[in-house]
């Protein structure tokens, strides 16, 4: 934890620490923590307003009031109605004509002069204005005057005598390069599961105060979902999600008094919209299951197994690696996994990873992977793996070593994640695959994915036809004839072909039938026609040993004469013979 972190700097004396953050309230809360643990006072100044305010107890209650003097008077504001410096009669008198413009490096500098201030921690709750020197913030000048300010009280080393320090807060990381060597810098860690729980309860009891009777809190396995989905997000994003939930519990048609499985629908929303903004990642809406996908049954009963390891904290899968032949399934299985284990799904494309600029590339993998591990759990889908390894150039031979950095970085990442990341990679050219990332280690399962057999043909047939025509009897198709007739073709050509019979009944007002399934089927060319030569290239390297076959039906004969094929003839034979009709003249 940060705080544990930050008391032992402080207590030795450190002078100055940075912490980045968004979230001030716990930041507040971690120094008053800090500050209680080291019994010193805890002051704060707001660059709002560049008032000092003191953390105090009155009437038993804690609060932010006026610093006071040894006088028992409050401390003036850096600036008069004039906007000059009232603080000590020999100290810097600036006049800028902006109130807090310079007050920081003042502050600073009036601070470390101040003895009765012995026993204290001065928090500048966020100076990010005093290090913009682009024209938005404070001028080059007094960035300077300020950095010098920050390097004077850390060479003086009066913190370790006068038990003294300062705590600077950014949203980003502004920290000049001047002071790296001098301020001690810390990034707030997004909330953890137990924080989560507690501040669930939290709003739960706010909610009941405002909404009496309106929602029970009920720890049980939705609870556990809602927190576990809630991780990746900032204490404030938490917050507004649990606060959405029960107003959409309280306001629904009819009420509802306990939270669902539907809930966790608000925590991915809010996180979709933190993902997208990134660039680097895309959030993935799917409510594609693996029901509904036919065949693969090797791969469906591997997932089954492994549904739930990512909650083992010792050893959490790793991922999955998913070659073959394009157009196959392996995108539609990487949705799948994500919807039936109910995870947030996150896609890593290549195309948003390389950059034209010295360093971006590398310094965006870092914050794709740093966000998967922020949002875990989760599913991070990495769509045709080799075009990220392989780089910009196409092979990695011409981007000046970009490739295998970024490669580095993604083999180092998976063999040392604890975070529960799902990895669900892609390939449709395995072959360009350095053997170092596909490794046991990297990956927990490999399978080859190949053209459906006959029997995967069927269920994808079946499918894509009830979802087109829900009020059509299969029975009344023939199934069988359809499947032998769709011979190489894959799933996605095998639904492009239920499409296009779909648009042919709209365009002659007929219902679907067997004579027009086949004429769409026979009017498509299969890619596998022309590339036998390359499947069956891939089904060498990788249909052995290597890897798993996702289904065990035998491999689809890519020979010319495996393709000469007259079972389209036996899925309408008895329709032509009636009507006397050539299947080219099927929906004319």
């Amino acid at each position: 934890m940060l705080e544990n972190q930050l008391l032992p700097r402080l207590r030795a004396g450190h002078p100055i620490v940075s912490i980045i953050s968004h979230e001030w309230e716990r930041v507040q809360q971690i120094l008053m923590n800090s500050s209680n643990a080291l019994n010193r006072r805890l002051i704060r100044w707001s660059s709002a307003d560049a008032r000092l305010l003191e953390l105090r107890e009155e009437d038993g209650v804690k609060d932010w009031l006026p610093l006071l003097d040894p006088n028992g008077k409050p401390v003036a504001a850096l600036f008069d109605d004039n906007n000059t410096n009232r603080l000590g009669e020999d100290g810097p008198n600036w006049n800028t004509g902006q109130v807090g413009r310079v007050a920081a490096d003042y502050l600073i500098w009036w601070y470390a002069k101040q003895h009765w201030l012995d026993d204290s921690l001065l928090w500048l709750e966020d100076i990010t204005p005093y290090f913009d020197a682009t024209g938005h913030g404070a001028g080059v000048a007094e960035r300077r005057f300020l950095v010098r300010r920050i390097r004077e009280f850390c060479a003086r080393g009066e913190a370790m005598v006068t038990n003294r320090g300062i705590v600077m807060t950014f949203p980003e990381d502004y920290l000049p390069p001047e002071l790296e060597k001098d301020v001690e810098q810390f990034t707030l860690p997004l909330p953890k599961s137990d924080q989560l729980s507690g501040l669930l309860r939290r709003v739960h009891a706010d909610w009941v105060d405002i909404h009496p009777g309106t929602v029970n809190l009920v720890q049980d396995e939705v609870f556990d979902r809602i927190v576990r989905a809630a991780a990746g997000l900032t204490w404030q994003e938490a917050d507004t999600a649990f606060r959405r939930i029960f107003a959409d519990m309280t306001f629904s048609t009819p009420p509802r008094t306990r939270m669902i499985e539907d809930d966790v629908d608000v925590l991915n929303e809010q996180k979709a919209q933190i993902i997208n903004k990134t660039g680097v990642l895309e959030f993935i809406e799917t409510s594609d299951s693996m029901d509904n996908i036919g065949g693969m049954k090797n791969l469906k009963d591997w997932l089954k197994v492994h549904k739930g390891a990512l909650d083992d904290e010792q050893d959490p899968p790793k991922g999955l690696l998913m070659m073959g032949v394009p157009g196959c399934g392996k995108s539609l299985m990487a949705r799948a996994v994500a919807t039936d284990w109910k995870l947030p799904l996150l896609s890593l494309k290549a195309s948003n990873i390389f950059d034209k600029y010295v360093g971006e590339s590398e310094g965006k993998i870092s914050r794709a992977l740093s966000i998967a591990e922020a949002i875990a759990p989760c599913v991070l889908w990495v769509d045709e793996i080799e075009k990220l390894l392989a780089g910009s150039g196409g092979d990695g031979s011409n981007d000046s070593g970009v490739s295998a950095r970024i490669g580095g970085s993604i083999l180092s990442w998976m063999a040392d994640k604890k975070a529960p990341v799902f990895v669900v990679a892609t390939a449709n050219n395995p072959e360009r695959l350095d053997p170092a990332y596909v490794r046991r280690g990297r990956f927990d399962e490999r399978f080859f994915i190949d053209l459906p057999g006959p029997e995967t043909r069927k269920e994808i047939l079946a499918h894509h036809i009830a979802r087109r025509f829900p009020s059509v009897d299969l029975s009344s198709l023939n199934i069988d004839g359809l499947a032998k007739a769709s011979h190489g073709y894959t799933g996605a050509e095998i639904e492009s072909c239920v499409v296009e019979a779909k648009n042919k009944c709209r365009h002659l007002g007929k219902e679907i039938s067997s004579e027009i399934l086949a004429s769409a089927i026979q009017d498509l060319t299969p890619d596998a026609h022309a590339m036998g030569s390359a499947i069956e290239h891939i089904r060498k390297l990788w249909g052995g040993d290597r890897a798993r076959r996702a289904d065990d039906e035998p491999a689809v004969d890519l020979t010319m004469e495996g393709f000469v094929n007259t079972d389209i003839r036996d899925a309408v034979e008895e329709q032509s013979k009636r009507r006397g009709r050539g299947i080219r003249d099927f929906g004319d």
